[in-house]
């Protein structure tokens, strides 16, 4: 992160200062627009999953709007594809997550992702979706300075980062898709990827025309939600926890949401039988539908702390929002474990802003926990492949995140934990990267 951090400032100081401040842009989530959704789909920078989109296209007959990082747009057929009808939009240059970044890092960022979509499609970007769907307000100044001005777009997820097939993905998509409504499916996320043939064939059976973003939008005016909550405040006294500075040689392993109580306990199992305790960021739904398991990770050792009640994108969520999401979990834990979990919050998609720092210290919260290694175990990534990144990605201090509905994540931890520590490395809860425990 600070690598691309200085990268990014460097592009800022070519690019000059933002212009006068404007009025912040709109996230547009739909449109009204009667039997009609825009597809969008997100990183298919790969040459190979690129064509199977456009070949489902053509078979299908429908248009959609990419989302690709101006960096991978020159090696793919792009001028082709909108010659066709497809739209590219802005998706920056890098695929950075842009919360700690500032504004001018962030529109040098969007400047060169619209340049390259220029170069690649021939026409100027007429949409912005932000990698990693944040949309924080440096975010939202860096969009507003841009030349032609483009929409800022939102819309809906299809769930990936729970369900693990594309019959569930196909589920969830049926009852959150209405008119107007813009879809995003994200290419890295295997089950998502799989369910983009029967997404396109169940939105066409239940009567929807599929057209790019900009199409729907010329159908009417957009449906923005109200604006985020300001951006994360310099000197907040919460600690933000990326990965530990201390020195010492440990590793913290982390877990998130909840999963299929099967696949829960075979992480458990392999974790019993190496002597490692984890912590468990989970969510109060999950809590209260899965007692038992929730009651091994007490009795086992392991730390339970707060991943929210329902998995909302927080950066959406006004302050009282957010505080009952963060109760409602905690209340969960109490009831299930009989304690309220550690005092280490995780936001769902590491999505966060200021208002979530300062409700964080005032409810007595220890840490904001973000995490420095990503085992992407959500996307369908084999077992070795997953144990090959997070051992060459772990230093000292590290935070790696894994999930509990991961297909393949008991199975790599079975090669990660012996290889971490063949290089020297103890194993440990977030608490203990603090040098004791989470402050139950």
């Amino acid at each position: 992160m600070q690598i691309a951090i200085i990268g990014a400032t460097f592009l800022a100081l070519l690019a000059g200062p933002l212009p006068a401040a404007a009025a912040l842009p709109a996230v547009v989530d739909r449109v009204p627009a009667a039997k009609t959704v825009a597809l969008t789909v997100e990183d298919a920078d790969g040459a190979a999953e690129f064509a199977a989109v456009l070949k489902l296209c053509r078979d299908e007959k429908i248009k959609v709007t990419f989302f690709i990082k101006g960096e991978a747009l020159a090696a793919l057929p792009v001028k082709q594809a909108a010659a066709d009808g497809h739209e590219f939009g802005n998706h920056g240059w890098r695929h950075e997550y842009w919360a700690e970044f500032s504004d001018e890092a962030i529109a040098a960022d969007l400047a060169a992702g619209a340049r390259a979509a220029q170069a690649a499609a021939g026409v100027a970007p007429r949409v912005i979706r932000p990698p990693y769907n944040y949309y924080g307000d440096n975010f939202r100044r860096a969009a507003a300075g841009l030349t032609p001005a483009a929409a800022v777009v939102r819309g809906v997820d299809t769930g990936d980062w729970l369900v693990d097939s594309p019959a569930a993905v196909v589920e969830q998509l049926r009852g959150a898709v209405s008119d107007g409504a813009i879809i995003n499916v994200n290419m890295k996320a295997k089950a998502a990827a799989e369910a983009l043939p029967a997404i396109v064939r169940d939105l066409k059976e239940r009567g929807f025309a599929l057209a790019t973003v900009s199409e729907l939008l010329r159908k009417g005016q957009p449906v923005a939600p109200a604006p985020p909550a300001a951006a994360p405040q310099a000197g907040s006294p919460l600690t933000v926890l990326r990965r530990s500075e201390s020195g010492r040689p440990c590793v913290a392993l982390t877990f998130d949401d909840g999963g299929p109580e099967w696949r829960v306990n075979e992480i458990l199992d392999v974790l019993k039988e190496a002597g490692v305790k984890g912590t468990f960021f989970l969510l109060g739904e999950w809590v209260r539908a899965n007692p038992e398991a929730v009651r091994r990770m007490a009795a086992e050792g392991h730390e339970l702390a707060n991943h929210s009640y329902s998995h909302p994108r927080f950066s959406w969520l006004d302050a009282a929002a957010m505080r009952g999401e963060i109760l409602a979990a905690r209340a969960a834990l109490r009831e299930v474990a009989g304690r309220d979990g550690a005092l280490f919050f995780r936001p769902p998609y590491g999505a966060y802003n200021g208002t979530l720092t300062s409700l964080l210290a005032e409810l007595g919260y220890r840490a904001l926990v973000m995490w420095d290694v990503d085992s992407r175990d959500w996307s369908g990534l084999a077992a070795a492949t997953i144990a090959r990144q997070v051992t060459e990605e772990a230093s000292a201090g590290s935070v790696v995140l894994f999930h509990l509905h991961g297909a393949h994540t008991a199975e790599a931890l079975r090669e990660i934990i012996p290889s971490l520590r063949a290089k020297g490395y103890g194993l440990t809860t977030v608490g203990g990267l603090f040098g004791g425990d989470g402050g139950y």
